[in-house]
C-alpha cells in the first residue's frame, strides 16, 4: 500500500472488515495539531487487495484520524480523536456518527457484540484541541466505561465512581461469554498486584 509521504504520515489504527482493510492516518500538512483536531486532521482509508491495486481509497469520507477501528459481525466501528464516535452504515457506504448523548470527551477504543445492539466505549480525556478541560478533568466521567445497549443512540456509564483510578484503555467481550466484558487497564503492574486492585478486578469481571 502506498501513500503520499508529502500528504501523510503515522498510522493510528487499522482493522479488516469484510476482506477490506480499513487504515487510519494523519495528514502531514497540519503537522502535530493534526493530531488533535476533531475537524479533519486525518483520513480513513479502505483498501481492497483485490481491486485497489497499490492504491487505497477513501469511498467513506472520514475525514478524521480514526485513533481506534473495530470490526465483528455487526459492523465497522471507529473512535475518532478528540471526539466522536461513528459506524460504516452498510446501506450508504458512509460514516455515521453514534455519539448520541456521551459527553464531550475523548474516547480510547470502542468493541460490540455480535448482533451490533451492545456496544462498549472506553472513555479517555476531556482535553480539547487548545488542551483545555471540557468536563472540568471530571475522572468520574473519563474513567468511564460506556454501554449502549440501541446501537449508539443513548449510552450509560457502567463504573460510576472510578474505581481504578486510572482510564481504561480497552473492553474486550470474553470470547466464550460475551456478557462479561474483559478490561485492560492502564495501570503499573505494582499497582495490579496490590490486593485491593486485585478485588477490584474480580468484582468488575
Amino acid at each position: 500500500v502506498q501513500l503520499g509521504q508529502k500528504r501523510f504520515y503515522r498510522v493510528f489504527s487499522m482493522a479488516m472488515h469484510k476482506g477490506d482493510l480499513h487504515f487510519s492516518v494523519m495528514k502531514r500538512k497540519q503537522g502535530m495539531s493534526g493530531m488533535f483536531s476533531a475537524v479533519r486532521p486525518g483520513v480513513t482509508f479502505r483498501y481492497n487487495f483485490k481491486t485497489s491495486a497499490r492504491n487505497p481509497v477513501d469511498p467513506a469520507g472520514m475525514k478524521k484520524t480514526a485513533i481506534s477501528l473495530f470490526s465483528n459481525a455487526s459492523g465497522l466501528y471507529a473512535v475518532g480523536h478528540i471526539k466522536g464516535v461513528f459506524k460504516l452504515d452498510p446501506v450508504t457506504d458512509k460514516w455515521a456518527s453514534i455519539t448520541g448523548n456521551l459527553p464531550n470527551i475523548g474516547f480510547n477504543s470502542i468493541t460490540a457484540d455480535a448482533t451490533g445492539k451492545n456496544l462498549y466505549l472506553s472513555g479517555g480525556s476531556d482535553l480539547s484541541l487548545y488542551f483545555k478541560r471540557r468536563v472540568g478533568g471530571n475522572a468520574n466521567i473519563t474513567n468511564e466505561i460506556y454501554h449502549s445497549t440501541d446501537g449508539g443512540k443513548t449510552w450509560t456509564g457502567l463504573l460510576k465512581t472510578n474505581p481504578f483510578k486510572s482510564p481504561v484503555k480497552k473492553g474486550i467481550l470474553h470470547p466464550k461469554n460475551p456478557s462479561h466484558l474483559l478490561k485492560r487497564l492502564v495501570l503499573l503492574l505494582a499497582t495490579v498486584s496490590r490486593k485491593k486492585n486485585r478485588q477490584q478486578l474480580a468484582d468488575l469481571a
